[in-house]
């Protein structure tokens, strides 16, 4: 095991877990799932950029950015086999 940014991770494709919650024997869930929902905080903001751009280079360049953090949401949610959030695909 080695840290990232604070965080504790396995070397293998297990999410990253808050150190302090491993010393402290709780569950990781709680930041677990708050990645999850940054991810997907992440995807509505492009979203919203590309809603807004006029450029249509730039526009497609942020959906694609929000499509890959939906994904990465998803991909998260199944690896907790929680259920898969909207549009992850």
């Amino acid at each position: 095991m080695f840290l990232i940014d604070g965080l504790v991770h396995s070397g293998s494709n297990l999410p990253l877990v808050d150190r302090h919650v491993l010393a402290s024997g709780d569950k990781p869930s709680g930041r677990i799932m708050k990645m999850v929902a940054e991810y997907l905080e992440h995807a509505l903001q492009f979203e919203r950029l590309a809603a807004a751009e006029k450029d249509s280079k730039l526009k497609s360049d942020f959906e694609k950015q929000a499509k890959a953090y939906r994904k990465l949401a998803g991909e998260r949610a199944k690896q907790l086999g929680l259920p898969e959030p909207p549009n992850a695909e």
